[in-house]
């Protein structure tokens, strides 16, 4: 694992469709690995990418219903990767994107919100608070539909 975009079965997931698909973006294999791990024991079903340019190839082929991305990443960082997310037609406005960073000050959680990131997380995050905010992807996905 952590080379390009790696697929994972998740185990069963919330009812209705099978598993909440969840794209993990960061540079740091350790904590892309092991955040996969600790989702896909949650039921999710993981895909892993290393850096923004591979993420946005991710989800052109196989659109998740959230990321989970790094802000901190060399070349692209997480807010531009967010902006570019949003851009991707049909759909990109449905994704659930969760930063999960280093980046803690209010400022930096303002640049998330208006680069289209709706969750942003501190590093560390409770696990349990991120299967949340996660198991409610497509309910998000959902009230998020654009209009017809």
């Amino acid at each position: 694992m952590g080379h390009g975009t790696e697929a994972s079965s998740g185990a069963a997931g919330p009812a209705g469709g099978g598993p909440v698909s969840v794209l993990v973006v960061d540079d740091n294999e350790d904590t892309r690995v092991t955040l996969g791990m600790v989702l896909e024991l949650e039921g999710f079903a993981v895909r892993l990418a290393r850096d923004a340019p591979t993420a946005l190839e991710a989800v052109a082929a196989a659109r998740p219903d959230a990321v989970v991305l790094d802000i901190g990443m060399p070349g692209m960082d997480g807010w531009e990767l967010a902006r570019r997310l949003r851009e991707l037609a049909p759909g990109g406005s449905r994704l659930l994107l969760v930063a999960l960073s280093g980046y803690g000050r209010s400022a930096d959680r303002e640049r998330s919100e208006a680069a289209g990131i709706d969750v942003h997380f501190h590093k560390p995050v409770e696990p349990d608070l991120l299967v949340q905010v996660l198991a409610a992807a497509r309910k998000f996905a959902a009230r998020r539909q654009e209009p017809a």
